[in-house]
């Protein structure tokens, strides 16, 4: 089986390869032709123009993120089946709650809360508001 990873994903191609064995051909481009058939088993992208799509030609295009807005969907050949990554509501909702926190609170905090430190950071911290209805 040949998969191919594009863009940001390309750098990928070591860890896929020792994952799936000597079975499957893993390769990586920065860029996808700019003319001909693209030819794979598997794409592995999130960032596919219209002219791009139509020139697809693979059973699997996988998007390893959650969103396919960086797709152009509709100008892929029927036969390409298109999947995505889900299930990973707990990180996106630790990753906006930290978000948010640093925002409107950590930004001002002391660089080192570790316990030798702790005592005189949150003597000398700033004061802050709360996060609550910004």
């Amino acid at each position: 089986m040949h998969i191919l990873l594009f863009g940001s994903h390309a750098h990928q191609v070591p860890r896929l390869q020792r994952l799936l064995g000597s079975d499957h051909h893993v390769e990586g481009v920065d860029r996808l032709p700019s003319a001909g058939d693209i030819v794979s088993d598997v794409l592995v992208g999130m960032r596919l123009c219209a002219s791009e799509a139509a020139r697809v030609r693979c059973a699997l295009l996988h998007a390893p993120g959650a969103g396919l807005d960086g797709l152009a969907l509709d100008a892929l050949p029927a036969h390409v089946r298109v999947c995505n990554v889900h299930e990973h509501e707990v990180p996106i909702a630790e990753f906006v709650t930290h978000a948010v926190l640093d925002w409107a609170i950590y930004r001002e905090a002391p660089g080192r809360v570790d316990p030798e430190h702790w005592a005189h950071s949150y003597l000398q911290r700033p004061f802050h508001g709360e996060a609550q209805g910004q």
